[in-house]
């Protein structure tokens, strides 16, 4: 049986990666492309760099980048998902579940169809669970696995603190010393590029949350039903039988006798308090919450047919062929959603067609641009438009794009030297005049900081330790202080 078993696994994992190659050779996608472009510019002297995203990804990438960056994208694809089927079946190992069966549950839909698009969330997922596979055999390797994680999404950094679950002191600071080593190169060279080690987690903080607050949503059900799909029933099953369990041994002997059950609620907490926090609700955001749904999922199937384990497995493998086979639909029919790329090809040729292959644009779409191989910059405001087409920049405008807002106005459109248009494209600029491409890697905090000194006048805070502390006056002294500083807070207090 052991051997049908790991032929099953075996295929499972081919039939999964082939979605996820296929998956991603659909179209382009934002949060991938620009990973790919940040492995460029650390490796190949790219020209498009956001500090704010995390490095794990683009290392990887430039690692697998042997055969070129396309077949890197790819082999990126077979790495995460190779990553996902071993934390699957281990962290299965460790909790005592079939191994098949965990892993076929574990490929739900939700999985499958937003899992690798963005190229950090199966990633993470996946070092989170081999994380909490030596939080239960108590190493302190979890350290190690939930650093990474921390690189893949900045998310991650909180997890630190489940190294305080060991059994030891002597584990646990361990566990906080591998941790903090796997951060160690990422913030050297944010110290020794930026002038400070959170520059990147700065950024990416103020980006997604403080210059967020436009965009507050609340967290609703329709977000779990979104993830958790048809789990989320079974989810709740699994959750109030191990509450049952923990009320009958009580609290601390739980934490000898069902710590597999405390990590789980521990984990889908931090999960809602995390997701919570980002203003604008996007369901990827609350990624990590699948780990405790698959595991009180399992719990209570396993339940309802009295650990019968031939019938565990029949169950969860019939669950993931409808899954696969409503995922594979779900592209079909999808596939007019994605980034299209022979739009952005297209657009590239006209840009060819006119030689403006050395000039610096700004564009709706810059990512998308610059991943084709066309420097930009994002699109200028209303009122710099035509300022910025006086110097000499070029405007490209992709209709399928929702901002800005006066790519839709006709009448102001057409008051601007328009090179190009069609359904879906828009070119503006003077044929004549060309502002030289450029290398962008400016930051989100200092573009922001640029747009308010020219509108208003006032120079805000640039300094990652203010914008992460700037409210707890000790943590930004301390941060003030390690990165040799001085202990103590900055005089200027302008920000927003």
């Amino acid at each position: 049986m052991e051997g049908d078993e790991k032929r099953l696994i075996i295929a499972v994992f081919i039939l999964s990666t082939v979605f996820f190659l296929w998956q991603h050779g659909l179209g382009l996608f934002w949060d991938f492309s620009v990973y790919v472009l940040n492995a460029k510019y650390f490796l190949a002297n790219g020209s498009y760099f956001e500090i704010s995203r995390p490095p794990l990804v683009p290392f990887l990438i430039g690692l697998l980048g042997f055969g070129g960056w396309k077949a890197a994208e790819s082999f990126f694809v077979v790495f995460v998902s190779a990553l996902f089927c071993y934390s699957s079946v281990k962290f299965a190992d460790a909790v005592g579940f079939d191994r098949l069966a965990f892993y076929a549950l574990s490929l739900s839909p939700y999985v499958l169809l937003l899992g690798l698009v963005g190229g950090t969330e199966l990633l993470m997922l996946s070092l989170v669970e081999l994380g909490l596979i030596c939080l239960i055999k108590d190493s302190p390797l979890s350290g190690l696995f939930f650093g990474l994680a921390a690189l893949a999404k900045y998310t991650g950094l909180p997890l630190v603190f489940l190294g305080v679950l060991h059994s030891s002191f002597r584990k646990r600071a361990a566990s906080l010393g591998l941790f903090a080593a796997s951060l160690f190169p990422w913030l050297a060279y944010s110290y020794l590029e930026f002038g400070n080690l959170f520059t990147s987690i700065a950024d990416q903080y103020a980006g997604n949350v403080l210059f967020r607050t436009d965009y507050v949503q609340p967290i609703s059900l329709s977000h779990f039903v979104e993830i958790q799909g048809l789990l989320l029933p079974l989810f709740l099953i699994g959750a109030c039988l191990a509450l049952a369990e923990i009320s009958r041994v009580g609290i601390r002997e739980s934490f000898r006798k069902k710590k597999v059950e405390l990590l789980m609620f521990i984990v889908f907490v931090y999960s809602i308090v995390s997701f919570n926090a980002i203003p604008f609700k996007i369901t990827r955001y609350l990624f990590l919450i699948l780990v405790p749904t698959f595991y009180f999922s399992y719990r209570a199937v396993e339940f309802g047919l009295k650990g019968d384990q031939k019938k565990i497995v029949a169950v969860f493998s019939a669950v993931f062929i409808v899954g696969f086979l409503f995922s594979v639909g779900a592209e079909l029919v999808g596939m007019k959603s994605h980034e299209s790329l022979g739009m952005y090809r297209a657009a590239v040729e006209v840009v060819g067609e006119f030689g403006f292959e050395n000039c610096s644009f700004m564009s709706n779409s810059w990512a998308i641009l610059n991943y084709m191989g066309v420097s930009s910059k994002p699109f200028p405001g209303r009122g710099e438009i035509e300022f910025r087409i006086s110097q000499g920049e070029k405007i490209a405008l992709f209709t399928n794009v929702d901002e800005p807002a006066y790519s839709r106005d006709d009448v102001f459109i057409s008051s601007l030297p328009v090179l190009f248009r069609d359904r879906y494209f828009i070119l503006l600029g003077e044929r004549d005049s060309c502002l030289e491409r450029q290398v962008c890697d400016e930051g989100f905090i200092s573009s922001r900081a640029e747009a308010v000194l020219g509108r208003e006048n006032r120079t805000i805070n640039q300094n990652p330790c203010f914008v992460l502390f700037r409210q707890v006056p000790f943590g930004e002294e301390l941060c003030n202080f390690v990165n040799l500083n001085g202990f103590g807070k900055d005089e200027n207090r302008e920000f927003v």
